[in-house]
Order: C-alpha cells, then structure tokens, then sequence
C-alpha cells in the first residue's frame, strides 16, 4: 500500500502540468472557447482531489484485501450524504457555482482518504505495522506490475472522454456536450454492477481481455463520429455495449479454474513485487 501511494503521488505531480494547461489544450484539440475556457478554470479547482486519490486508490484495496468492505461502504455513504449537504450549500445557497462543487469534490475525497487512513491505522493493526522505508525497495518491480493495470484503466477512461472531445467539435457544441454529459452520467449509475464485474476481470489479471473490450470501444468512436445521429446518442447504446461485455465476462468468469489462477497470482506477485510470499499459516510458499 504504501509503494502504491509512493507511485500514485509521484503521478499526481506528473499530471499536474495537464491539469494546469487544460484549457490551452482543449482550444488546441479544437474546442470551442466557452467549453475550453470553463473546463480549464473547474481543471485548476479540482486539482486538490488529484493527490486525495493516491491515498484513497490504495488504501481501498488495502482494506478489501483485509475484507473490511463494510468500513469502505460505510465511508462511501457517508460522504455522498455530506457531499450532497456541501453542494447543496456551496452552490444554491452561496452560489459559488463551479467553484461550489469543486470545493465539494476536494473536500469529500480528502475526507475518504482520510478516513480510509485512520481506520487503517487505527484499528487494522494485523496488516498495518507502521510506515517503513522498505516501502522504497523494489518499487520499480512494482511499476512494472502496475502497468498493465494503467494501460487497462486509461483505454476504459479515455473511451468516454474521447467522446465528448469529439463532440465539442459539432455545432451548438455546448449544448452537445452538456447532453452528452448527462447521459453519461445516467448511464454510470446504471452500469454499477457491469464497473464492479470488470474489476474483478484489473484483479484476475486478465488485463488484456479488458483491454481488447476498450479497444472495441474506441473502435465504437468511429462509428459515432461518422454518424449524424450522435447529437441525440442514446444511453441504451451505452447500456447494451456494457451489458454484452459483462455477459461476456460472467461466462468466463464461471469456466475458470481458480486454484490455478491463485497459483499463477502468486508467482506473478513473487517474480515482480520483489519479495517472497507468506501462506496462511506463515509459511513461506513454493
């Protein structure tokens, strides 16, 4: 957990300079000014969550490994009902507008970061031994396990922005993408369980499977962009492309053999996190 915060931080810092020049890069990838000129200002505003996300990303897949998933629902719930309290003050009541939710966003993924950590250090005092500069050992070898996750992720994520790139280049840009945005963001609350299957999927290692799925999605964009109906594209579209892969994963998901996928999960971890692996009873494992 703690060579993931390490690599995540130093990310965040990377990315900064996109963060900081997202509206230049916007007017260059040809959107309109109104569009590129908003985006960027709310880009500077919500750099704050950026780092918030090095502790969050980690320590969530820290306490899942500990089965504490009550704790992250429970975290979960509560900060979307404080989140929904501080957008409802900042934004109508002190009509702060963009600024209003991007101070909400910081706020509420500071807050689950930090409540992730101290329950971490407080209270799972069997996986947390302390900090250690044994964190910097290896890190590289755990890189390179990491990549192929970022890869997946990045293919999954730029599918869906890739989208509203394209259609900030339409007529009535801004009305375009404002639609588009609320259709994604129906279709995110409704694709919960297909999000939560394909993880599974950035957890079995079968990162080339996702990642061929996001390249028939990219591959979608095409199709899109060379058709007139995209100004009215439909959330079923979305809906039935989500729930074809996801059939398509539960099928393989059932025909797997998972000793071995345990089996190769272990010599994986061993040959690229650097360090050998302890069985149930304390064991070192063969």
């Amino acid at each position: 957990m703690q060579r993931s915060c390490i690599i995540l931080i130093v990310t965040a810092f990377l990315l900064l300079p996109i963060y900081i020049f997202a509206t230049p890069i916007l007017k260059w990838l040809g959107q309109e000014d109104d569009i590129a000129n908003e985006a960027g200002k709310f880009t500077l505003q919500i750099i704050p969550q950026l780092f918030s996300l090095a502790i969050n990303f980690p320590a969530e897949k820290f306490l899942q490994a500990q089965r504490k998933v009550k704790v992250l629902a429970w975290i979960a719930v509560l900060a979307l009902v404080i989140h929904i309290g501080m957008l409802t003050l900042f934004m109508y009541v002190f009509d702060w507008g963009t600024l209003g939710a991007a101070v909400s966003f910081n706020l509420t993924r500071w807050g689950i970061s930090i409540a992730q950590a101290v329950y971490i250090m407080g209270w799972c005092k069997e996986g947390w031994t302390g900090f250690s500069w044994l964190a910097f050992n290896e890190i590289w070898a755990f890189v390179r396990l990491s990549l192929a996750s970022a890869v997946m992720l990045c293919l999954e994520i730029w599918y869906m922005m890739s989208i509203l790139i394209l259609t900030g280049g339409l007529s009535d840009a801004v009305i375009a993408v404002g639609s588009l945005s609320i259709c994604m963001n129906i279709n995110g609350w409704e694709t919960m369980l297909f999000v939560g299957i394909n993880a599974a999927i950035r957890c079995c290692n079968w990162r080339w499977m996702a990642g061929n799925g996001c390249l028939y999605k990219l591959g979608l964009l095409l199709h899109f962009w060379t058709s007139s109906w995209i100004r009215s594209l439909p959330c079923c579209k979305f809906r039935s492309h989500a729930a074809l892969q996801t059939i398509l994963l539960l099928i393989i998901l059932y025909k797997t053999n998972w000793n071995k996928e345990v089996e190769q999960a272990t010599n994986r971890v061993r040959n690229w996190g650097g360090q050998d692996i302890k069985t149930g009873n304390g064991a070192e494992s063969t």
